[in-house]
């Protein structure tokens, strides 16, 4: 009988551990989660059980190489979520990494990039045109569009990928364009400065914003500093915006920037607390339905 009761002790036994592996990663306890997970995969043999958290968990403690290993275990239809998550943790690397591979860079794409490179957007715009219908075919038309002032068309394709592909990560992005012209009357040198933001001349970028009095230059400025990990900088900026700009769309901006800062950084306490405030003080920006998805995402310690 004995024989029979302790392999279901020891299994009772490693499932109660394994309850215990969120928890332990909310306060902030990755080494001892992870060895949660190792000793549920040696039980099992099996490496690939909990591959999910097991990444998750590598995000949060900077290790991009392990991080890789458990992608490769995990299903590619939730790598969309993924990518988001390591940019909001600040591994922006990895987060292209793995948008490039599920949507890898056919040529007329890379030859659009070329064509913004040279001022030639028109042209770009009619090589993207004449791809297949895709997620990425209407995003890269809504966002070269607006670039080149077209924003009544840039509009429309955004609707489109909306309708056409409801769970998109690209809406959030091409919203948040949308609506700048509506708050920048004079939006040209904000153009110029994305344009080369989008050809990744990123020191041409920063100077260009430098010279932009205006507080989404300050907010675009915030995420190369964080980038080229220079954080302090970053977070002065924003916080200027915070506390300086009445505008409500940029400063609630700012705040869900500065959040994600703190997410990056393993700062969840106030990373939370910058959400709530931004909830409570501006309940009718665009950028409260994302705090609030991120808020509940951080409280339930998941992914989804």
């Amino acid at each position: 009988m004995l024989r029979f009761i302790l392999p279901i002790f020891l299994f009772s036994s490693l499932f109660a551990q394994v309850a215990k592996a969120p928890e332990l990663e909310r306060n902030g306890k990755y080494k001892e989660a992870l060895k949660i997970y190792g000793q549920e995969r040696k039980a099992k043999k099996n490496d690939n059980l909990y591959a999910l958290e097991v990444f998750r968990l590598y995000v949060l403690m900077k290790k991009e190489k392990a991080a890789k290993v458990e992608l490769n275990k995990i299903p590619k239809g939730e790598w969309r979520n993924l990518a988001n998550f390591c940019r909001e943790n600040g591994l922006f690397h990895l987060a292209k990494e793995i948008e490039s591979s599920l949507f890898p860079e056919a040529t007329p794409y890379q030859e659009a990039k070329v064509f913004l490179k040279e001022g030639k957007i028109k042209e770009g715009i009619r090589k993207i045109s004449t791809l297949p219908e895709s997620e990425k075919k209407y995003y890269y038309l809504a966002k070269l569009l607006f670039l080149s002032g077209e924003f009544d068309s840039a509009l429309r394709y955004t609707f489109e990928l909306a309708r056409k592909f409801p769970n998109s990560n690209f809406r959030n992005q091409l919203y948040e364009l949308n609506l700048l012209p509506s708050f920048i009357p004079d939006i040209n040198p904000l153009l110029s400065a994305l344009i080369s933001l989008e050809c990744e001349e990123n020191k041409k970028t920063e100077e260009m914003l430098k010279k932009i009095d205006h507080p989404y230059a300050k907010i675009l400025l915030s995420s190369l500093y964080f980038e080229e990990k220079k954080t302090d900088l970053a977070v002065k900026l924003l916080e200027e915006i915070i506390y300086k700009d009445t505008t409500a769309f940029f400063a609630s901006k700012a705040l869900l920037s500065l959040a994600q800062i703190y997410l990056a950084l393993n700062d969840k306490e106030r990373a939370n607390s910058i959400l709530e405030d931004l909830i409570t003080r501006y309940p009718s920006s665009p950028f409260t339905p994302i705090a609030r998805s991120q808020l509940k995402l951080e409280k339930r310690g998941g992914i989804y």
